[in-house]
């Protein structure tokens, strides 16, 4: 499971948390492969947690949207057959867990 804190996300610009991710296609042997173009579908199991959106720029890359602290899955399907008029579909998920950020300390501080 991957651990992400709030802090590590961005702002998008629109008020909306943010982080980038992307996908690398591999063999049965662990050989870098590739997908059929335009074939990659994102989902999260729970969307209270975060949300999934296929970067528009590029179909293997992704962004995940912050919504509030607790676990989700992000599941990419794409098909693997490179052939146009067949399908061959495999999929990857990453646990994800997201965290709010704990204090470390108390800044004692005079409104003067």
């Amino acid at each position: 499971m991957t651990i992400v804190k709030r802090s590590q996300f961005t702002d998008d610009g629109n008020g909306n948390l943010i982080v980038r991710g992307h996908i690398e296609p591999v063999t049965a042997g662990g050989t870098a492969s590739k997908i059929q173009a335009d074939s990659e579908a994102y989902t999260s199991s729970n969307e209270e947690v975060a949300t999934v959106a296929e970067d528009t720029a590029d179909g293997s890359k992704f962004i995940v949207t912050w919504k509030g602290s607790g676990n989700t899955q992000i599941q990419v399907k794409g098909d693997a057959d490179l052939d146009a008029d067949e399908t061959k579909e495999i999929s990857g998920v990453l646990d994800l867990k997201l965290e709010e950020d704990e204090a470390d300390a108390i800044n004692v501080i005079l409104d003067i």
